[in-house]
């Protein structure tokens, strides 16, 4: 999957995010623990259902803008 070299800061600027920003801090741990408790590896290597639910999970969250 090709990216802009500066994608992610680009993503998290957009978002309202900063790196010490307490909800960024929050949402990436969360979104770190769920990637490590069920395997998701990388897109491919998920595959498609697995990819969905990763997804569904990191836009689901609290801290996430938008998801309330």
């Amino acid at each position: 999957m090709p990216f802009v070299p500066n994608e992610f800061g680009q993503a998290k600027t957009l978002l309202g995010w900063n790196d010490v920003d307490p909800s960024y801090i929050n949402w990436r741990n969360g979104v770190k623990a769920w990637v490590r408790t069920n395997a998701c590896t990388g897109k491919q290597a998920a595959g498609i259902a697995l990819w969905r639910r990763f997804k569904t999970f990191a836009l689901t969250q609290a801290e996430f803008p938008g998801s309330v």
